[in-house]
């Protein structure tokens, strides 16, 4: 079902490099730092009409690409959710905290933006059409963690057929440098919940500014 892989190497653990030549994936060097960065640069590198984000820290299931895929053929963007009880494997790092305040920002920015039932803001795993991509990417600004929500708000502004689906989310290798640790992880929801109120701002104060 995937006919290319692309491997954004941003500062990524020593012997990565070493790893990836073993695959048929392509990788490349993206120097400025950050999630956001990483992704934006992945979007530029890859040619296919239907695109899948996915952290490679194990934490995703390539089973699920499927399911992705079979809401694209009805919706211009498919997010993931990790929040679903049922496909909270032992070990993910989704305790009670992370669960309930990705829930909570997600049903903030639900209720301010009358959008499609969200349940999680930080899940990395989507799908989108190229044609979705090309409208909402001039208005990417995050290079950081907190891109992914700023990617949802785009969709929702910009109008796009979209849904979000429960994934599985199983224990990474390592440790997250954000939700790993608890102070970053409170700064980092605040970030998200300041970039969700001000783009609400933005859209009232000029309403045709993403048409």
């Amino acid at each position: 079902m995937v006919d290319e892989v692309v491997v954004v190497n941003n500062n990524a653990a020593a012997g990565t490099s070493e790893e990836v030549a073993k695959t048929a994936a392509r990788e490349v060097h993206e120097p400025v730092q950050g999630y956001g960065a990483a992704i934006r640069r992945g979007f530029r590198e890859v040619v296919g009409d239907l695109i899948i984000v996915a952290e490679p820290d194990d934490t995703f299931r390539g089973h699920d690409v499927l399911k992705l895929l079979a809401y694209s053929d009805d919706f211009e963007v498919v997010y993931g959710s990790r929040t679903t009880k049922e496909l909270i494997w032992e070990g993910a790092n989704m305790d009670l905290f992370l669960k309930w305040g990705n829930w909570s920002v997600a049903k903030l920015m639900e209720f301010l933006f009358n959008s499609t039932l969200l349940t999680d803001v930080g899940c990395t795993m989507r799908c989108l059409h190229r044609h979705a991509l090309a409208e909402i990417e001039p208005y990417f600004t995050v290079d950081g963690s907190f891109f992914g929500p700023e990617m949802i708000v785009l969709s929702i502004l910009k109008k796009q057929r979209m849904i979000q689906i429960p994934v599985n989310y199983t224990k990474r290798i390592g440790t997250s440098s954000v939700t790993g640790n608890k102070a970053v992880a409170v700064a980092l929801g605040l970030r998200m919940i300041r970039l969700i109120l001000e783009y609400r701002a933005k859209s009232l104060v000029s309403p045709d500014r993403f048409t």
